[in-house]
């Protein structure tokens, strides 16, 4: 099963950069290789999706700035985090996130939210030491079981979340980390659509 259904469909219509389309192609094409069934499959697809949305995220933070809706600050990194939820639910709009939530998404933000109320799994880790911090995960279980900005942030949150858990985390290839990476790698497959469908009708 392919990661994204309709992202080529997407950009036929209307097209953002030949480099951006092909970067963002390629690395699809590579998590279309990962399959799921493993944890080590899980891990490989979505560190390979989310290299396509930290791309479409930094796009549209350029965007942003050049409508003038943010000033990003001369010599300084652009501001990650906020480009990852802040920034990608400004340029989807809140009416088509909360569809993409309903009519594609639902069922996975259900999943994750009971794994992480019943205590399968900590998001919300302290830095350094990593240690759970409950009442920040029940906000972000709060969040996803709301509707509306709410709801996307809090969607947002989790996938920046966990992608920084296991990129700065020192997680194992344990088979149980597959509970978590299955839905988490629906709602990114999602998100990059619907990003890079906002993406290209800014472009045209």
């Amino acid at each position: 099963m392919r990661a994204i259904q309709s992202l080529e469909r997407a950009g036929e219509q209307r097209m953002l950069s030949p480099e951006l389309e092909r970067f963002c192609s390629e690395w699809i094409a590579r998590a279309d290789q990962y399959p799921d069934a493993s944890v080590e499959g899980c891990y490989d697809r979505f560190f390979s999706l989310f290299v396509v949305f930290n791309r479409l995220y930094a796009e549209t933070t350029f965007e942003l700035a050049r409508r003038g809706s943010i000033r990003l600050q001369p010599g300084r990194p652009l501001p990650d985090k906020e480009g990852a939820t802040k920034h990608t639910l400004e340029l989807i709009g809140v009416a088509d996130f909360q569809d993409l939530c309903d009519t594609r998404l639902a069922g996975n933000i259900r999943d994750i939210a009971e794994l992480v109320d019943e205590g399968r799994f900590f998001i919300k880790l302290s830095t350094p030491d990593g240690n759970p911090q409950p009442n920040k995960d029940r906000a972000l279980i709060a969040g996803l079981r709301s509707s509306g900005e709410a709801q996307a942030l809090a969607v947002l949150d989790l996938v920046y979340t966990v992608r920084c858990n296991l990129f700065h985390g020192d997680k194992a290839f344990r088979p149980i980390q597959a509970e978590l990476l299955r839905p988490t790698i629906a709602v990114l497959s999602g998100v990059i659509e619907s990003l890079h469908n906002a993406l290209n009708q800014t472009a045209a």
